[in-house]
C-alpha cells in the first residue's frame, strides 16, 4: 500500500505539471476560441507518451496499440499538410498544434522504438480488420471542408484509428493482476484528449461540410470516451483508498 501512496503522488506531480503547462499555453497562444480545444488534446495526447517515454519502460503497453496510432498521427499530419482547414483557428492553431502531433508520433515512435526490445506481443485479434475497416468508413463518411477528398479522408480515418487504437491497450491492462500509475496516466490522458476533441465536435459537427461524416466523428470519439472512461472507473475504485491517504497528506 505504501509504493501506491508514493507511486500516486508521483503521478500528481505530473499532472500539476501538465495543468500547468496548459494554462502557460493556453495564455499565451490562445485567443479563447472553442477551437483550442483541439489543442488541449493533442497536448494531452502528448503527455501521456512523455509520461511513459519519462519512465523508461514499456511494461503494459501495448505495441498494437502504439502501431495503430501512429498511423492515425500520420493520417492527420497528412491531412493538416494538404487542408490546412482543419487546424484550430484560433492561434494555437498556427504553429502549437501541428507540433504537438508531430512530437506525439515521434514520442510513440520511440516507445514502438524501445518495446522492440521486450518480448513480443501477440497482435492484438482483428486490429488488422478494424484499421481496413476504418478506412472504409472514413471513405463513407468523412467531413467535406477540404475540397480534395484525399485530405477529408486521412482526417476522418486518424479520427476512427484513435478510437479503435485504444482497445488493445485497453485489453492488455485488463488482464494484467496490476496497472503500474504511469500507465493509468496514459491511458488517462488519452481518454482526457478524446474528451476534449469530443467536446469541441459535439458543437461543431454540423459544420464540417457533411452531416454524416461529422456525426460519425463524434460517435467514435463518444466511444472511446466511454469504454477508457469504464476502465479508469474501476481502477480507480480499486486504488481509492490510497488516493484518500495522499490526498489528505496533501
Amino acid at each position: 500500500m505504501q509504493a501506491l501512496r508514493s507511486s500516486i503522488g508521483a503521478e500528481l506531480q505530473w499532472w500539476l505539471g501538465f495543468c500547468a503547462a496548459v494554462v502557460v499555453v493556453v495564455s499565451a497562444g490562445s485567443d479563447g476560441h472553442l477551437s483550442v480545444l483541439l489543442t488541449l488534446g493533442a497536448g494531452s495526447q502528448l503527455f501521456g507518451l512523455v509520461r511513459m517515454l519519462g519512465e523508461r519502460s514499456t511494461e503494459g503497453l501495448s505495441t498494437s496499440s502504439l502501431q495503430v496510432t501512429c498511423l492515425a498521427l500520420a493520417a492527420r499530419l497528412v491531412a493538416l499538410w494538404g487542408a490546412p482547414v482543419y487546424l484550430p483557428v484560433d492561434a494555437s492553431g498556427d504553429v502549437v498544434f501541428p507540433l504537438l502531433l508531430a512530437c506525439s508520433l515521434v514520442g510513440a515512435l520511440a516507445l514502438l522504438a524501445a518495446g522492440g526490445r521486450k518480448p513480443a506481443e501477440k497482435p492484438g485479434r482483428g486490429i488488422g480488420e478494424a484499421v481496413l475497416g476504418c478506412g472504409l468508413v472514413a471513405l463513407a463518411m468523412h467531413p467535406e471542408l477540404s475540397s480534395r477528398a484525399e485530405y477529408n479522408w486521412c482526417w476522418a480515418f486518424a479520427t476512427y484509428l484513435e478510437a479503435v487504437a485504444c482497445l488493445p491497450q485497453l485489453s492488455l491492462a485488463a488482464h494484467r493482476q496490476h496497472c503500474p500509475a504511469p500507465l493509468a496516466t496514459f491511458v488517462a490522458a488519452g481518454a482526457l484528449s478524446a474528451v476534449a476533441q469530443l467536446a469541441f465536435w459535439a458543437e461543431a459537427f454540423d459544420h464540417v461540410g457533411s452531416l454524416a461524416g461529422g456525426a460519425a466523428a463524434v460517435a467514435a470519439l463518444g466511444a472511446q470516451v466511454g469504454v477508457v472512461s469504464q476502465f479508469l472507473v474501476s481502477l480507480g475504485a480499486a486504488a481509492g483508498p490510497a488516493w484518500c491517504d495522499v490526498l489528505r497528506c496533501a
